[in-house]
């Protein structure tokens, strides 16, 4: 009677169905993917920012305008998300920790996308 109830919570415990090994690979990929986009997102920002009035005083420069100073700040806080989640995925890889992550990578380049198209409507001084 023990073997049997053994084996029912064996098979009970075991997922239906294994995932294939190409999900991590792709999960990683689409991980890949989010950062460039982020990346470029962030970039665009940068550029439709440029010179002018910054609201976050953090990111303004003497003048209170967007400049090098924030562009620099946006760039170590950016390259410091990114490093740390490579430095996570690199000791605890998996696809759902890689899914996500890409979720949380997309959702932020999204919402910068949408500043970006702001700051495009916004005329520079």
């Amino acid at each position: 009677m023990l073997q049997a109830e053994d084996h029912a919570i064996e098979t009970l415990s075991k997922p239906l169905i294994d995932p294939p090994a190409a999900t991590f690979h792709t999960a990683r990929a689409l991980w890949r993917c989010s950062v460039g986009a982020l990346a470029m997102a962030n970039v665009l920002d940068a550029q439709s920012s440029w010179g002018k009035r910054e609201l976050n005083p953090n990111l303004s420069g003497s003048q209170g305008t967007f400049g090098l100073h924030g562009a620099l700040l946006k760039l170590g806080i950016q390259g410091s998300v990114v490093g740390l989640e490579y430095l996570i995925l690199r000791h605890r890889p998996s696809a759902r920790l890689y899914h996500l992550l890409t979720v949380i990578n997309s959702g932020d380049a999204a919402v910068t996308g949408v500043v970006v198209a702001h700051n495009y409507t916004i005329p520079r001084p």
